[in-house]
């Protein structure tokens, strides 16, 4: 199962000789544009490609489409060592719809057409940058879990009932009044409305209404996540 300015994150994202911040938009309710920015960090040119597409989540994963309500400003441009490009970006409005719209903008590193062909391998650079456009009235998310044996083991699934996306981070697990184990080590996930997302676990000998507890955090709201779930047929 899929697992994806108002607010800014403190922490930029970098790699190799481009930065970019913020690492993920939250536009309110009341404002439909805003701006991230790129960084040339290296010691030569770069040329950098932003483009907007819509994202949902499926059975199959995340699912990023071409779209129009989301345009940047400049799509495309060449940034000299140390320069900053500002780009701009607006969400066309969607009077159909009261809830939460999700995007992605994809930031690429291309080559630079004015220098000579290196005779090395360059690895180029791609950052996948979420953003969420706020519902005309903002609700809170909410996360249904359930766990299930499978083929493979046991099933921890989690679905977002309600109308914001989760991001998950730092999840653990305990069984039957065991020590926790790590859900998640050193990643996280995101979940949209109506989305929902698996994650399996070594097979064991469980019982029909064993006990589990998930424990983590919601990164979006600032909220602990603390579940008591039982084991289902």
């Amino acid at each position: 199962m899929a697992a994806g300015f108002g607010t800014v994150c403190p922490s930029p994202a970098a790699a190799g000789a481009v930065e970019i911040a913020p690492t993920t938009i939250d536009l309110p309710s009341g404002s439909d544009t805003g701006v991230f920015y790129i960084t040339n960090r290296g010691d030569r040119p770069i040329v950098a490609q932003v483009q907007g597409f819509a994202w949902r989540q499926t059975e199959a994963g995340d699912r990023l489409e071409p779209s129009d309500a989301l345009t940047v400003s400049p799509p495309m441009a060449r940034l000299a060592p140390g320069q900053q490009q500002i780009v701009r970006l607006a969400v066309t409005p969607d009077a159909a719809s009261n809830d939460e719209r999700a995007f992605r903008l994809l930031v690429s590193e291309l080559p630079d057409p004015s220098e000579p062909v290196a005779q090395s391998v360059r690895v180029l650079l791609q950052f996948s940058v979420p953003v969420f456009k706020a519902g005309a009235h903002p609700s809170e998310a909410h996360l249904d879990w359930r766990a299930a044996r499978s083929g493979d083991g046991l099933s921890l699934i989690a679905r977002n009932t309600g109308a914001r996306h989760v991001k998950l981070s730092g999840l653990s697990y305990a069984v039957a009044g065991e020590r926790s184990a790590v859900l998640m080590p050193a990643t996280f996930a995101y979940i949209l409305p109506g989305a929902s997302h698996r994650w399996t676990i070594p097979a064991r000998d469980l019982k029909t209404g064993e006990p589990i507890r998930v424990t983590g955090r919601d990164d979006s709201a600032g909220a602990a996540i603390d579940a008591s779930l039982a084991v289902v047929p």
